[in-house]
C-alpha cells in the first residue's frame, strides 16, 4: 500500500510560528504606541504611532484589526501595568491605614508619571470596555479588603460593596481634578488628604456598627 504523505505537521508548525511572530510584533507595536501616547498625548495619531514603531502605517495594521483593536491592546497593557503596581499591596498584610496610603500613593505615582497614558485610557470609556473592566477589577480588590473586616464590623454586604464603589469614585474624581489643575495639592499632600478622607469614611462605618478600627493594627480591635 502506498504511504500517504502527511502535510498537516509542517502547516501547523508554520501557523504556530506565524502566531508567535504576530504576538511578538503586536507587543512591540503596543509598546511603541504607549511611547507615542506619552510623547504626543491622548489624541495621538496613528501616523505618530507608526513612526514610533518604525514602520509604515499599513504594516502596523497587518497586526491589528483597525484602530479600535490597536486602542484596545494599548488600553489592556496600560491596565496591566497599573494593576501590577498595586498587586503586591493587596497581599502584604499591611495595617489598614498603611494599605490605604500605599494604594493611594502608588496610584498617584503611576498616574502622575503616565498622565497622558491615563487620559488615553479614560478615552476608552464606552468603546472597548477595557477601562471599565479595569475599574471593576479595582473595585473588586477594594471590596475584598472591606469584606475582610465585614464580619467584625457587622455591616451588610450591600453597604460595604457600595462603599467600595464610592471610594474608587472618590479617588478617581479627585485625581482627575488634580491632573486638570495641579497647582494646588502636591502629590504627597494630596495622598495624605485622600487617606484622611477615606479613613474617616471607613472609621465612621465601623463606629456606627459598634466597632473601632485601629489604623495601625492588621486586626480590628473591639470597641
Amino acid at each position: 500500500m502506498a504511504r500517504v504523505k502527511s502535510i498537516g505537521a509542517p502547516a501547523d508548525g508554520r501557523s504556530t510560528r506565524w502566531a508567535q511572530h504576530r504576538e511578538r510584533r503586536r507587543a512591540e507595536f503596543v509598546d511603541a504606541a504607549m511611547r507615542a501616547v506619552e510623547q504626543h498625548g491622548p489624541d495621538v495619531l496613528t501616523e505618530q504611532i507608526a513612526t514610533a514603531a518604525g514602520v509604515p502605517r499599513p504594516k502596523l495594521y497587518r497586526y491589528f484589526d483597525g484602530k479600535a483593536d490597536l486602542h484596545r491592546a494599548v488600553a489592556e497593557r496600560a491596565v496591566e501595568l497599573f494593576d501590577a503596581e498595586l498587586e503586591p499591596l493587596w497581599h502584604a498584610g499591611l495595617p489598614p491605614v498603611e494599605l490605604v496610603r500605599g494604594v493611594v500613593g502608588r496610584s498617584l505615582d503611576w498616574i502622575g508619571e503616565h498622565a497622558n497614558l491615563y487620559r488615553y485610557l479614560q478615552r476608552d470609556v464606552g468603546s472597548t470596555g477595557v477601562y471599565d473592566r479595569g475599574r471593576s477589577a479595582l473595585r473588586s480588590q477594594v471590596i475584598n479588603v472591606v469584606t475582610a473586616y465585614r464580619d467584625a464590623i457587622g455591616a451588610p454586604a450591600y453597604r460595604t460593596d457600595a462603599l467600595a464603589v464610592g471610594l474608587v469614585g472618590l479617588v478617581e474624581a479627585t485625581v482627575d481634578q488634580w491632573l486638570a489643575d495641579p497647582s494646588g495639592f502636591g502629590r504627597d499632600e494630596l495622598t495624605e488628604e485622600l487617606v484622611r478622607w477615606i479613613w474617616a469614611i471607613l472609621s465612621d462605618l465601623a463606629q456606627r456598627h459598634g466597632v473601632r478600627i485601629d489604623p495601625e493594627q492588621v486586626v480590628i480591635a473591639g470597641s
